[in-house]
């Protein structure tokens, strides 16, 4: 396909001046295509940042003011109608980003408009539990190419497709996530020292533990807290039989109660207090607003969850983000590399752009051995096995409190498996840089509209 033939491309998803996940992936796939000579366009959801202005490309709001989602489908009518039929417009290709709830209103929006069989339509949307429900493909398989971004995701999509009596050969192989590695990469020691200085007023002699997410109910932010709060207050026990660490339980309140008499792993009596520590923050970069509309996000109320562990003073929280509002990327760049590690132990997850970030930063992980992360992210992360699942609207997989207080002791302890780690991190990362996975969107965008 020559350059002057590239089909006008319409990406509908965040607002890429927004903060969060998808709007990172709308606005490096955006920016790959219009430096490649696409012409390409962007329908953005959520209000956008005020300050924000377009590197060259045209970018529609449709949502200008927060409105709720129920009037999502109505917007998309009168936007992509516009869009769509105005005159001299060639029919695009629409690249759908977002959700299962994002992909279906494009769908519901263009049938609306008597126009889905007049436009290529390719979805990229998250997946992160199987088995899928046979119903998702009254979506999901509307679409002329639907692009998983891991291995497992592609799993799922088949298996659903198939029990669903779909041929899935509107699938395609698997487009990961990407990261900016011009800007997330580790610091020169100087650079770390003086971003710890004056990012987070820490020094050199403290051990910095960072969180990086929003406050939303499925990354578990209320795990991080306690095993924090586990490792600085040393309420924990070893056992002298089988080496393991049994931390303590909480009462009915969310305090907590004194080390176990025994072990959790083996049962064993012969077990050795933990050890407090002095020298421990964490560092939370996670709206602190969300447990005001739970309905939305699921958010806590992480303040009340800080002062119930004990561990008020050693956190430290932001007042001043939103959702879909925080640091600049170079900001953000040097909060990540400034940590010593990073945990987040989520109960079901996607890709999890901040785990790669912080990999490309050269800092350590810790996260849940599940899903999908655990596929790219082994090289440069202590993988923390399930302690429970539990089946609700989807699979809940909760990382094992007693193995994940080890890890994080360990990785404290031994600074040569925590270099090891932090050394992978960057490695993984090249191979992800956005320029890359941009090639591999232009070759989906080329075979999808010659199969269209």
């Amino acid at each position: 396909m020559s350059e002057t033939s590239r089909p006008r491309v319409l990406v509908v998803g965040d607002h890429p001046s927004l903060h969060r996940g998808f709007a990172t992936i709308v606005r490096a796939v955006t920016a790959h295509l219009h430096a490649r000579g696409w012409p390409v366009e962007v329908l953005g959801y959520y209000p956008p940042d005020p300050a924000w202005r377009s590197p060259g490309y045209a970018v529609t709001d449709l949502d200008p003011d927060d409105v709720p989602r129920s009037q999502r489908v109505p917007r998309l009518v009168g936007a992509l109608g516009a869009m769509l039929r105005g005159s001299g417009r060639v029919p695009p290709t629409l690249l759908c980003i977002g959700t299962d709830f994002d992909l279906g209103a494009v769908v519901e929006a263009l049938r609306a408009l008597g126009l889905r069989e007049k436009v290529t339509l390719v979805g990229y949307t998250p997946i992160d539990y199987a088995p899928l429900p046979v119903a998702a493909m009254e979506v999901l398989g509307a679409f002329d190419r639907l692009v998983p971004y891991t291995q497992l995701a592609h799993e799922a999509l088949v298996d659903c497709a198939r029990r669903a009596g779909i041929e899935p050969s509107f699938l395609t192989t698997p487009i990961p996530h990407g990261v900016d590695t011009a800007c997330f990469r580790p610091l020169p020691p100087a650079e770390r020292a003086a971003a710890r200085r004056t990012l987070l007023d820490i020094d050199d002699d403290t051990f910095l533990v960072g969180y990086f997410g929003r406050n939303s109910r499925n990354k578990r932010i209320d795990i991080v807290l306690r095993l924090f709060a586990l490792a600085a207050s040393g309420n924990y026990a070893r056992c002298a039989r089988c080496g393991s660490t049994s931390a303590c339980a909480l009462d009915r309140d969310g305090r907590p109660l004194a080390p176990p008499p025994r072990c959790n792993a083996c049962g064993g009596a012969d077990l050795s207090p933990g050890r407090a520590r002095d020298d421990l923050v964490l560092y939370v970069h996670a709206d602190l607003d969300a447990h005001r509309a739970p309905q939305a996000s699921g958010g806590r109320n992480l303040l009340a969850i800080a002062d119930a562990l004990g561990v008020r003073d050693r956190v430290r929280f932001r007042d001043d983000l939103r959702i879909g509002r925080g640091d600049d990327v170079a900001t953000l760049a040097a909060r990540m590399a400034a940590c010593d590690l990073h945990v987040l132990p989520f109960h079901c997850a996607g890709w999890e752009l901040t785990v790669l970030e912080t990999g490309a930063c050269g800092v350590a992980n810790i996260i849940t051995e599940a899903f999908s992360p655990a596929q790219y992210a082994a090289p440069f992360s202590r993988l923390v096995p399930v302690g429970s699942y539990v089946l609700e609207r989807d699979v809940r997989a909760l990382m094992d409190t007693d193995l994940g207080l080890a890890a994080l002791l360990d990785l404290i302890d031994d600074p040569a498996s925590r270099a090891h780690l932090a050394r992978c991190g960057p490695t993984v990362a090249s191979a992800l840089d956005w320029h890359r996975v941009g090639e591999m969107w232009e070759a989906c965008l080329r075979a999808s509209v010659g199969e269209a």
